[in-house]
């Protein structure tokens, strides 16, 4: 029997070889490729064939989907396709080993094989229906995307955790050995269950999609963003269409761009702007590569859009946002409140704590303020579902600060972590941050275990800081002496802007302009309702964002 020929599937003229019988879809007709995997046992070569299917076939052809993570494309094994031998990552190589029956045909789609790689057009046309096409699978295998040796940790860091003994006590602290492995699992599996979850409800706009699929990974970068087009359901402008031609930093530049002018607001911004594998998009652009790849470095409550909106940097500037130099270049309007400075010499708190903030409370008030932003945190429902509430007006956040204090080690209130004068001073403040005089509270209850995530998470990669004017803060953990703090019209959240000390013309004829960089979102304690962006004794200012 003669060996079949081997060709190179990512070549042009290999893959044409391959798609020859198949080389064009009807668009119109929603013509897909499906692989008929052929039966066999053991070490038997795998073999399969390409053929072209109509989504619009009534009754719908039946195929099964699979859902995988391409793998290293170094690391690849033969199959036979359409009667050539090709190589195939290992990852693909071992799904469609476990997936071949001895004696059954198996249909499926899979988007490697599936879709023409090497054609750029089919493969933004492809894309688009990649979303859709699991959705009429009669079934999904997947996402084979979690590592056996990772796995392998995860059981062995739940046999440490039974054995310990922190699942003794109610609200006991978390096993170290456990948390990065499930965090870890959490990552991969939580976007489905929340897209799972979502899809049942009325939209799904492009933003939503991204931020769920945040932590997914992707062989091509731009499919961050065309991977998930297909889940969206709700535009407000022209929806995205793939184009593979497109570089990944103009794609995700688009991408940000779509939702702050369809909602005319800077909203985007407020997600991590910390940059990976795309450090050449403009500061106030999203690098969808962060999520996963550099996940431990950003702040995962900033993915979500609900403890924003309790806030509203302004109540009477509408949002004034243009867009310069070939989308480079953010035009905004807002006002410059103030610029950091060396808070810690100007703080005090051990030795003042009662002196007077800006707003009139005293200074350790706006601290523990500025660490949970005000929040009381609430989680309730079967699906465990978060709730941020203002205590603005009542004492609810500081109880839970007070109860949090003297239990949490992340604390800096928590005994082994005070020297004795200071904690002396913090007992003279309230006697409640004795751990002597907290019978019965050394141990975690559900309250303070939920403040306790409540602070971890909003001052997770933050860095706290004091303006020249004396404001307190919570901002970027990259924030430096002479950045300053701004309120923008059109957003939540103060911004936490650094000069680039060069100008460019961003507006043809009108000369130079001064150039920002965006680091981020920050809490400003007493500037978070209106009280710097609608200060009419503040000049609003133009302030371009590179």
């Amino acid at each position: 029997m003669t060996s079949p020929e081997k060709i190179d599937i990512g070549s042009l003229a290999g893959a044409a070889l391959v798609y020859k019988d198949v080389a064009s879809l009807d668009v119109v007709q929603e013509q897909i490729r499906i692989l008929h995997l052929e039966p066999g046992l053991g070490s038997a070569p795998i073999s399969c064939t390409i053929h072209r299917i109509s989504l619009t076939s009534d009754p719908l052809p039946r195929y099964e989907a699979l859902s995988y993570t391409w793998g290293d494309p170094k690391v690849t094994r033969e199959i036979i396709v359409n009667g050539y031998l090709i190589n195939v990552t290992f990852n693909l190589y071992s799904a469609l080993y476990r997936l071949r029956q001895p004696e059954d045909m198996r249909i499926l789609w899979v988007d490697a094989l599936c879709i023409n790689q090497t054609d750029v057009d089919e493969r933004g046309q492809q894309t688009v229906q990649e979303c859709i096409l699991p959705q009429r699978a009669t079934f999904i295998y997947g996402p084979v995307s979690i590592e056996l040796s990772f796995m392998l940790q995860v059981f062995s860091a739940l046999g440490r955790h039974m054995l310990a003994d922190c699942c003794s006590t109610t609200g006991a602290r978390t096993n170290p050995y456990l948390m990065p492995h499930l965090r870890k699992l959490g990552l991969a599996m939580r976007p489905i269950d929340e897209l799972r979850s979502d899809r049942e409800g009325p939209d799904i706009p492009l933003w939503k999609a991204l931020s769920y699929t945040r932590s997914r990974f992707a062989t091509d970068d731009r499919d961050r963003v065309f991977g998930v087009l297909g889940l969206v359901n709700s535009w407000m402008r022209e929806p995205i269409v793939p184009n593979y031609r497109a570089m990944t930093e103009e794609i995700y530049t688009l991408a940000t761009l779509d939702e702050v002018l369809a909602t005319n607001s800077l909203s985007p911004l407020h997600f991590p702007l910390q940059k990976d594998a795309h450090p050449g998009v403009p500061s106030w652009v999203i690098d969808w590569t962060a999520g996963s790849n550099v996940s431990l470095r950003l702040n995962v409550y900033q993915w979500t859009q609900d403890h924003y909106l309790q806030f509203r940097v302004s109540h009477k500037q509408p949002a004034r946002i243009e867009v310069r130099d070939n989308n480079r270049v953010l035009e905004v309007k807002g006002r410059r409140r103030d610029v950091y400075c060396e808070w810690f010499k100007m703080f005090e708190l051990n030795r003042t704590p009662s002196r007077p903030y800006r707003t009139g409370e005293p200074y350790v008030d706006a601290f523990w303020k500025c660490l949970c932003w005000d929040f009381v945190l609430s989680v309730d429902g079967p699906a465990e579902k978060a709730h941020f509430r203002r205590s603005k007006g009542t004492t609810d956040s500081y109880e839970a600060f007070v109860a949090f204090a003297p239990v949490s080690n992340y604390s800096i209130f928590h005994p082994e972590g005070l020297s004795q004068q200071d904690r002396e001073a913090a007992v003279r403040f309230d006697p409640r941050f004795d751990i002597d005089q907290s019978a019965g509270m050394t141990e975690h209850t559900s309250e303070t275990f939920i403040t306790e995530q409540l602070i971890g998470g909003i001052t997770l990669n933050t860095a706290m800081f004091m303006t020249e004017s004396g404001y307190l803060g919570l901002g970027p953990a990259e924030t430096q002496v002479g950045d300053e703090v701004w309120c923008l019209f059109g957003s939540y959240m103060p911004f936490v802007l650094r000069s680039m000390e060069k100008t460019r013309e961003v507006v043809t004829g009108e000369g130079e302009k001064p150039l920002h960089l965006v680091l981020g979102i920050c809490y400003v304690h007493g500037a978070m309702d209106g009280e710097v962006a609608d200060d009419e004794n503040l000049p609003i200012e133009t302030v371009y964002l590179a």
